[in-house]
């Protein structure tokens, strides 16, 4: 991520960098590096995580990688307008980006 509070998340590992303006110029000018803080979310935290990531991206999900109950469960999304399919996957709509939240921990669950 790139500016103040941005987030970050390669190999499994969040990174997240100074959320104060001034504070975060300070640390890019002395250090290179406004990053301050990291994590690595495991078991259900990083099933999570990579359930909400998916769907926040405009490539969205493969269905072909989800589980028989992930794949009902994008079906009842579909129609209910919430997802739209893009060839070969699916993501959401504009209604089901209001929902995103829900929608991941419910994606989570159904696996």
């Amino acid at each position: 991520g790139l500016g103040a509070g941005a987030h970050s998340f390669v190999d499994g590992v969040r990174w997240w960098n100074e959320r104060d303006w001034a504070r975060y110029r300070s640390r890019v000018m002395g250090t290179g590096s406004a990053r301050t803080g990291d994590e690595r979310p495991d078991g259900g935290a990083g099933a999570l995580e990579r359930a909400w990531l998916m769907l926040r991206t405009d490539a969205g999900v493969a269905p072909g990688e989800l589980s028989p109950g992930q794949r009902e469960l994008l079906g009842q999304w579909l129609r209910q307008g919430w997802a739209v399919a893009a060839g070969e996957r699916v993501r959401l709509t504009p209604e089901g980006w209001l929902l995103l939240d829900r929608l991941a921990v419910e994606l989570d669950a159904a696996a």
